[in-house]
């Protein structure tokens, strides 16, 4: 397996099992994507299903740079919605802070930003 694969699947795990792991913590109360109120389990949709794309890229690291474009644009796009994530957190002042699950999905993010870097290069 090439180096853009292995790094791209590791990507898409992290990016799921942060779905299981705290969003936020408010006033004490600890908040996964699936329990929070009115937006959870759209966010965790949204989570599962870069997840997934991003482990689809990675397996069609044998297809004209499939795997680096695809990876790149949802690496993108998953550092901005964990940008946009954290600002939402922010709002909530001291009473909220952001939980491990933001954090893994945005390195699972970043991750897919390094398999589609790996895709370009030459072996």
């Amino acid at each position: 397996m090439r180096k853009a694969t292995l790094v791209g699947l590791s990507a898409a795990a992290l990016m799921i099992i942060a779905t299981f792991l705290g969003y936020a913590e408010v006033l004490g109360t600890k908040l996964s994507f699936w329990n929070l109120p009115l937006i959870g389990k759209g966010r965790a949709i949204i989570v599962i299903v870069f997840g997934l794309l991003t482990a689809l890229f990675a397996f069609l690291s044998n297809t004209k740079h499939l795997n680096g474009i695809g990876s790149l644009i949802f690496g993108l796009l998953g550092l901005l919605i964990a940008f946009v994530w954290l600002g939402d957190v922010a709002k909530g002042g001291e009473a909220a802070k952001a939980g491990i699950g933001i954090y893994v999905f945005l390195f699972g993010s970043i991750l897919a930003l390094v398999s589609g870097v790996l895709a370009f290069m030459k072996k």
